[in-house]
């Protein structure tokens, strides 16, 4: 069965199927996951480019339930996208849809933005995360949100590192198809444990030339066409067990990129304050 969520004029007001017919607040994760999108009478289908593309920008006041406003959900619809074809869609109607709301802050529009970078898209999303602070200038300047910075750096190369995994578990799949788990879940078990069946698939690797780096902290630097060592400092934790990050950075990178990559990205995050 398929599911829809149905908008006037950008206010959720139902969902099909229903499973509490009383209670739509407890039926919002349908349109979270939603096929289909009815706004003012018309449907889009979220499996075409064209409708996603067409999907009406409304600007919804600020009142009541902010989730079932069409930009919150919207949001996190675009978050659970896998298709790699639909996700340049999804970005650009999303951040159109926030920003003609009004009310979504820089670690918001952040977010969103790394969707490419968590489907492995990172060549296309710097580009268009480049051209988007370019053109979008007010938004990015607020020095009040140095947070959102640092964590949209670590998440990108989180994101990195996840999809470096995902490829290599696919290579060894199709190289050794009865060593390897048939998950890539129960790859990364046994490949974070270091079993004997690990070390066993990762000896076999090298004679493949299959690469296995088990280091979570490195990077990708196009620049210099190899993989560099990422460092993540952290602050002493506060009463709270809270700790700020206060820099990620690669070791190397005053030598020859000075903390930017091809596209003028940040590569590197150090902490206004470092406190």
């Amino acid at each position: 069965m398929k599911n829809y969520a149905y908008f006037d004029k950008g206010i959720l007001y139902d969902v099909c199927p229903r499973k509490h017919p009383d209670s739509l607040c407890e039926d919002r994760e349908i349109a979270y996951q939603a096929d289909f999108f009815v706004c003012d009478g018309k449907t889009f289908n979220l499996r075409s480019e064209k409708d996603i593309a067409a999907l009406p920008v409304v600007a919804v006041p600020l009142l009541g339930n902010v989730t079932f406003n069409i930009s919150y959900i919207m949001k996190i619809r675009c978050g659970g996208v896998d298709d790699k074809r639909l996700v340049p869609c999804f970005v650009e109607k999303t951040l159109d849809m926030m920003a003609a709301a009004g009310y979504w802050g820089w670690g918001d529009y952040l977010q969103v933005i790394r969707n490419y970078y968590r489907v492995g898209l990172n060549e296309q999303g710097n580009i268009f995360e480049a051209k988007y602070r370019r053109e979008h200038l007010m938004s990015f300047t607020y020095s009040g949100d140095d947070e959102a910075e640092g964590e949209h750096l670590c998440t990108k190369y989180y994101f990195e590192n996840q999809n470096r995994k995902f490829e290599e578990y696919k290579a060894l799949k199709t190289a050794f198809p009865d060593l390897v788990p048939d998950t890539p879940r129960g790859y990364y078990q046994i490949r974070t444990r270091k079993t004997k069946r690990f070390l066993q698939i990762q000896s076999q690797a090298n004679d493949y030339g299959i690469e296995i780096n088990c280091d979570k902290n490195v990077h990708f630097c196009e620049k210099e066409q190899k993989v560099v060592h990422i460092l993540t400092q952290y602050s002493v934790p506060d009463s709270y067990g809270y700790r700020k990050l206060l820099s990620c950075r690669c070791l190397d990178c005053s030598e020859w990129c000075q903390g930017v990559n091809s596209q003028g990205l940040a590569c590197c995050y150090f902490r206004s304050d470092n406190v």
